[in-house]
């Protein structure tokens, strides 16, 4: 057995496989994404100078994230294995909940800018209005089905009884919160995003996982000397300001921008 090595190499299949299905579903279709190599490669100075002011935002804001996210992995790291092993599997089943949520965004994403780019801008706004309920409802059920199903999902793991419970107080945190976490996501990715409003989702974002979440998981971690579950739930109070922050932009009417007007 490769142990270790070979989950990674898995890992690294399972991706190549997944790109390749990805482009041989595109280029069968023969839809608009089936570019040619000319035009893939025909990116000239102008379309740059058009697009970085959209594209950068949201390079920064993905680069932002995984930086905050290396941070809290070094921490849980230096409160040792059991913290460790109590994250991951934490992370690896609030993924499973995560799919649909993920799929839910890029879906209002793709409705909200259609409508803007089309120039029907309360029609972008009745759409926002209407994701943001269905992903809080969405949240709320997922939430309450994670909760229901830890204890099973928990006996999965051949893990020790203090990760085993560990896991288990963390999971019912993310059950409770699922519904502010989903709804961040929908407004910073789905709408905020979608409207190109991609340069305050990332004020936001930052500001709220360098500034709120990240020095409190600190202070949790090394200060406090809190234990895992109670570090985790400090970190959670980031995804409720960045819900704040973001519905204040949302009610403001300024996070509508009609990209395709600079793009022309």
């Amino acid at each position: 057995a490769l142990g270790v090595e070979g989950a990674a190499l898995a890992t690294v299949i399972a991706r190549v496989v997944e790109m390749t299905i990805l482009v041989a579903v595109v280029y069968a279709g023969k839809g608009v994404l089936a570019a040619s190599l000319k035009e893939l490669t025909d990116v000239t100075f102008e379309f740059v100078k058009k697009s970085y002011h959209t594209i950068l935002p949201v390079i920064l804001n993905d680069i932002c994230w995984g930086l905050a996210s290396l941070v809290y992995i070094a921490v849980y790291g230096r409160m040792g294995t059991q913290a460790v092993a109590a994250i991951q599997i934490c992370n690896t089943i609030n993924n499973l909940f995560m799919v649909v949520i993920y799929g839910l965004s890029s879906a209002a994403a793709v409705m909200v800018g259609n409508s803007i780019g089309a120039g029907k801008e309360s029609l972008s706004n009745d759409y926002a209005r209407r994701f943001s309920l269905l992903s809080v409802v969405a949240g709320i059920v997922l939430g309450l089905l994670l909760a229901a199903t830890t204890p099973l999902m928990l006996s999965a793991f051949n893990v020790s009884d203090t990760v085993r419970s560990n896991s288990r107080i963390i999971l019912y945190i993310i059950s409770g919160i699922f519904f502010i976490r989903v709804l961040g996501i929908m407004l910073i990715v789905g709408i905020l995003r979608g409207g190109g409003d991609a340069t305050r989702a990332l004020i936001i974002e930052a500001f709220t996982m360098w500034c709120i979440g990240v020095p409190l998981t600190i202070l949790g971690a090394f200060v406090f000397h809190l234990p895992v579950y109670l570090v985790y739930a400090l970190a959670v109070f980031e995804e409720v300001f960045k819900c704040i922050f973001a519905m204040m932009r949302l009610k403001s009417g300024r996070w509508i921008n009609n990209v395709t007007h600079n793009m022309t």
